[in-house]
């Protein structure tokens, strides 16, 4: 865990001074901590985060889990984000709870996911990304595969992302006899799981409007108590991709002893993660919504179910490309991502660690001109670059009309526009009315 000092307002920098004195947040959380825990889970990948709530007892998880009564009750967890709780409220991504349970987001950006040795894993995908630090997409994969081994009690995997698939073949069969592949698609269309077993996502279907999202869960026989199970689902957060991540979620409580009813009851009550589709507000029936999609598979699954919950409106997004070098190696999938919008303005790219002139070819143009090489309607007419994003945000709420719904997007300071759109909004009401 590193230390960082404040350099003025909303301003922090790494402070190297004492840097002997602090460790790797990879080291903390499962060398120094881990060890501490009967159970302890780790996510690699984006998953929403999961807090389940029922009778008292709370389970958390940037991706799963969950809480029961005894050595499950009140996990302790550390994950990359805030959750959204009632009324509104925003939750701490970190608790250290007297359970004997610990769930924790694996960060893969740096390799260090490597210290992890955790009774679950839960790989969600492993489609490629952090070139700058793996350099080819094989290598990516190779670490996805040390850490499933690393896994003691089983491994959790999405088998809707093909990078799974092919990480799933190549691990060795012992690990692969403990892996659980959950999936919308059966067995005949996954082909090759490698000996792991299936636990098929079946009747998806999405509430239109509401965003409720409904399915069943298909547990075989003696996975979990001797008797196949099809446990029905009601999520309040929409999309797919939280059946998904829902699934992941109960099948690990499960392992862990919770009953499995029960903890596909109280995934019910979960709000989502913050920045995760959170509605921001409505001015003149235009409906402001942040996410922190950075990835172009995030984003695409971010517009599909976008689609699904404002079947009517037109969506229009102000992304913010995060990291140049990322911006540089997947600009054609973030153009073919984009193109699921109607209306889309690529702001200047949050840097993060990198450093623009480091990435001097690299601006909003990068993707814009990708979305031009595509069959589909005339780029010009969808999408632009705009450098700055409050100019970006102030163009936005220019174009927008009744019905239309704002989505800002990206793992940055992006999300600071939320409150320029509304106030624009507000400004312009009777503009949006026309």
């Amino acid at each position: 865990v590193y230390a960082y000092r404040a350099d003025g307002k909303n301003a922090l920098s790494l402070d190297y001074r004492s840097a002997e004195l602090f460790k790797q947040r990879a080291t903390l959380l499962y060398e120094d901590v881990g060890d501490s825990y009967i159970g302890a889970v780790f996510a690699a990948r984006s998953m929403e985060l999961w807090l389940l709530e029922d009778m008292g007892f709370a389970v958390v998880a940037k991706f799963s889990v969950n809480a029961g009564e005894g050595e499950l009750a009140d996990p302790s967890y550390a994950i990359g984000g805030s959750i959204q709780g009632k009324d509104g409220a925003i939750l701490d991504g970190g608790h250290a709870g007297k359970g004997n349970v610990l769930v924790a987001e694996a960060d893969e950006s740096d390799g260090s996911f490597a210290k992890y040795h955790p009774q679950i894993a839960i790989i969600t995908n492993s489609e490629a990304d952090h070139l700058d630090h793996y350099g080819t997409q094989d290598n990516y994969r190779a670490a996805f595969v040390d850490h499933a081994g690393h896994a003691t009690k089983a491994v959790i995997m999405c088998g809707d992302d093909e990078g799974n698939l092919a990480v799933l073949r190549a691990l060795d069969a012992t690990v692969a006899g403990r892996t659980i592949v959950y999936s919308t698609r059966n067995a005949a269309e996954l082909g090759d799981l490698n000996g792991a077993t299936l636990v098929r996502i079946e009747s998806e279907s999405e509430t239109a409007e509401s965003g409720a999202e409904h399915f069943t869960l298909h547990i075989p026989g003696g996975l979990i108590g001797e008797e196949e199970r099809r446990i029905a689902v009601t999520l309040t957060v929409p999309g797919i991709h939280n059946a998904r991540n829902a699934s992941a979620a109960i099948i690990a409580a499960a392992l862990l002893g919770m009953d499995v009813e029960r903890a596909s009851a109280a995934v019910t009550s979960f709000l989502g993660a913050a920045r995760r589709f959170q509605v921001r507000g409505t001015v003149s029936q235009v409906t402001v919504v942040d996410d922190y999609a950075h990835h172009p598979t995030e984003i695409a699954a971010l517009l599909d179910a976008a689609r699904r919950r404002y079947p009517q409106s037109k969506i229009r997004v102000i992304f913010q490309p995060h990291l140049f070098s990322r911006t540089r190696f997947f600009s054609s999938e973030f153009a073919q991502a984009l193109a699921k919008a109607d209306d889309v303005i690529v702001t200047g790219i949050f840097p993060a660690r990198e450093k623009q002139e480091d990435f001097p070819d690299v601006t909003p143009a990068t993707i814009v001109d990708e979305a031009l090489k595509l069959e589909h309607e005339p780029a010009k007419d969808w999408i632009c670059g705009v450098e700055d994003m409050h100019t970006a945000a102030q163009m936005m709420v220019m174009r927008a009309h009744h019905g239309d719904v704002i989505f800002t997007v990206g793992a940055g300071d992006i999300t600071q526009m939320d409150e320029v759109i509304l106030h624009a909004l507000e400004a312009h009401r009777w503009d949006c009315e026309g």
